[in-house]
């Protein structure tokens, strides 16, 4: 992450720019005041406690970015509650002081069927931090990383060539050749299933209809979800 370090020599108010929500340049600072640029931290010291020498001298500061890609959401859960960051958007992280919060944390959350896949710091995917969808970052971990991207991908599949027709089950009972994916992890059995796919990836689903092995006949609806199931 992006660490804001200061010292005792270093301050200035514009560097506040950079890790504070609360601050445009030098036209919206004060040294105290309710819009003051210390009030920004997560520790409010209050509209009439604030100091340059109490809130920055020897702190360090996060900020940067939670960004998600397709399938996939996330959240910051630490030091406070973010709203969801929605698959494909992008996040500001800024003013937390890890001298009253030690830990930024972030929680990716894939959307089904998709699995949770890494932490990147590369918009390609190709520099990975971490392969936990929840990542701790404290004032020490990934100090010239701004953006946190999150990926997903697709589990392992199963699948079998099922009988299927669109409303009828006994024509369903007696036919063969159309094959359908679920993910691995729902079982082994077709008729663990939750839902069918077209295809390995687990991209799109199969037809809404009656789909039977030749003894046991399932009912999809147009999410391709099994709403129920019966022999034949």
């Amino acid at each position: 992450m992006a660490v804001a370090e200061y010292g005792t020599t270093n301050i200035t108010f514009q560097s506040t720019d950079t890790w504070a929500n609360n601050v445009d340049g030098n036209d919206n600072i004060s040294v105290s005041g309710s819009n003051g640029w210390a009030r920004d931290i997560v520790d409010d010291p209050g509209a009439n406690n604030i100091s340059v020498s109490g809130e920055l001298r020897g702190n360090k500061l996060f900020y940067g970015n939670v960004v998600t890609k397709t399938n996939i959401t996330a959240q910051v859960t630490l030091p406070y509650t973010s709203g969801t960051v929605n698959a494909s958007s992008t996040l500001a992280i800024k003013n937390n002081s890890f001298n009253d919060n030690t830990t930024v944390r972030l929680v990716a959350s894939p959307t089904y069927p998709y699995i949770f896949q890494k932490w990147t710091s590369d918009s390609g995917g190709s520099t990975s931090i971490s392969t936990d969808a929840t990542l701790n970052l404290t004032a020490t971990d990934h100090t010239s990383v701004t953006n946190f991207y999150c990926w997903s991908t697709s589990p392992a599949s199963n699948n079998a060539s099922l009988g299927y027709h669109a409303s009828d089950a006994a024509t369903a009972c007696g036919a063969s050749g159309t094959t359908v994916y679920w993910n691995a992890d729902d079982g082994s059995n077709f008729d663990d299933a939750f839902a069918f796919y077209t295809d390995a990836t687990l991209t799109t689903t199969v037809s809404a209809g009656k789909y039977s092995d030749g003894t046991s006949v399932l009912t999809v609806d147009s999410s391709g979800v099994i709403t129920s199931g019966t022999i034949c």
